[in-house]
């Protein structure tokens, strides 16, 4: 049985993380709680067809929280997004990590890459 969700999500912070980078903070009940590490969303961006896919870098009860590169013109409108604006969200999407016992170690380094 799958636990994918397509729900409004709703924008609760967005603001300037680092040099082009956002972070953005969503209220995404049903998603949020069942999202694993390793997994994603596919957020609709307002005047965009298509939806975009995101790693979440966190998870806070039933929110999430996104760090996006701002890099064309669907993540220029993610990043002019104000607190209670509303965006759909799909997830959560993927194949999370497997469970593994013991000593683990996860280099990684860049956007895209949150888990």
């Amino acid at each position: 049985m799958s636990n994918k969700l397509d729900i409004e999500a709703t924008v609760l912070d967005n603001r300037l993380a680092g040099e082009r980078t956002i972070a953005m903070e969503l209220h995404c009940p049903g998603i949020a709680e069942n999202i694993s590490p390793g997994q994603f969303i596919m957020m609709g961006i307002p005047q965009k067809f298509l939806r975009r896919p995101f790693s979440v870098a966190g998870v806070n009860g039933n929110r999430i929280l996104l760090l996006i590169r701002v890099v064309g013109e669907g993540t220029q409108i993610i990043s002019s997004m104000r607190r209670n604006q509303k965006l759909k969200i799909l997830g959560p999407l993927g194949n999370p990590f497997p469970k593994i016992s013991g000593r683990k170690i996860l280099v990684a380094g860049g956007i895209g890459i949150a888990p």
